[in-house]
């Protein structure tokens, strides 16, 4: 009877491995085409049009470049679903931070929205770079999206006596808790939302934080208010 659920259990995990990189290898094949699309719809945006003709492609080219973010996060999610190991090495938390905010700070500022970061030290955490930058760039850019014009996103690092507390804190809309459980599933985004997100920002973040023993918790930023989103991320000492 053990040997059969061995057996079974081995078969589930080998389907769910080949499903992984399904999901990668069709994300990453889609990229060669997705970028020629991309290229086109400039040449075409470029060239004489009359002005529904130009609205169309305007439609057409952000169509394209959503489609492009999506397949970017799926390959993340089966990156961070991945049963390869990683090479775990110290990391700064502030440089890491640093990395994720040059990329995003244009992104931040298109939306007006004041974007920084809050520390009184750097702080240390035994993980893959990768994992790393992957969950940070996950969490701010859910920040920015679902945070209104002229908002804020700060982020911070906390050292504790058993580990490292990071977070990610906004004043927007927040998550209804009846949804704080839900906003982990692939694909899931709250009803009411205008945003097109794809709804895997944190999937990638929960997959990521189930692999390296992290602890994510999501709470109100204002208790008052009831607004506000803060992710806290957990960095045990290990």
């Amino acid at each position: 009877f053990i040997i059969a659920l061995n057996n079974l259990f081995g078969r589930i995990e080998q389907s769910m491995e080949m499903q992984r990189r399904f999901v990668a290898d069709a994300a990453h094949e889609l990229r060669s085409p997705l970028t020629a699309l991309s290229l086109q719809a400039e040449r075409l945006a470029n060239t004489e049009l009359s002005r529904t003709a130009r609205e169309r492609v305007t439609v057409l080219s952000r169509g394209i470049d959503r489609s492009r973010a999506l397949l970017n996060q799926l390959l993340d999610l089966a990156r961070a679903q991945s049963t390869e190991d990683q090479i775990l090495k110290p990391i700064s938390l502030q440089d890491a931070m640093r990395l994720v905010l040059e990329d995003l700070m244009p992104l931040a500022e298109v939306r007006d929205i004041d974007l920084g970061v809050v520390w009184t030290s750097d702080a240390m955490v035994k993980v893959s770079e990768l994992d790393l930058t992957t969950l940070i760039r996950n969490l701010v850019m859910n920040a920015i999206q679902y945070t209104p014009a002229g908002g804020r996103v700060d982020l911070s690092v906390e050292k504790t006596a058993d580990g490292v507390l990071f977070k990610v804190k906004d004043n927007g809309p927040g998550i209804p808790d009846g949804d704080r459980k839900r906003v982990f599933d692939s694909f899931y985004r709250i009803l009411g939302s205008d945003e097109t997100g794809s709804g895997l920002g944190l999937s990638i973040v929960k997959a990521i934080a189930d692999r390296i023993g992290a602890i994510v918790r999501l709470d109100q930023s204002d208790q008052n208010l009831k607004t506000g989103l803060t992710v806290t991320v957990f960095f045990p000492d290990l």
